[in-house]
């Protein structure tokens, strides 16, 4: 009998292992790992009249300043 109980357990344990294992692989393609490289982060720029922070690609330079759009920079 002793044996049985051991056997029971162990297979038990291995089914519980596997359970916990695609619950936890599961997760992992739920949600995404974010790995950012410092090159992924766009440079802000703040206007030169509001102070608002606008990404670089999307500023107004005018005389050597930045605008966050064509009426800030007139």
């Amino acid at each position: 009998m002793p044996l049985f109980r051991l056997l029971a357990i162990a297979l038990l344990s291995w089914i519980a292992y596997l359970v916990l294992k695609n619950f936890l692989r599961q997760v992992r393609q739920r949600a995404p790992a974010v790995s950012r490289r410092r090159s992924d982060f766009t440079k802000v720029l703040r206007c030169q009249r509001c102070g608002i922070h606008v990404p670089e690609d999307e500023a107004v330079h005018r005389e050597g300043k930045v605008y966050c759009s064509e009426q800030h920079s007139r």
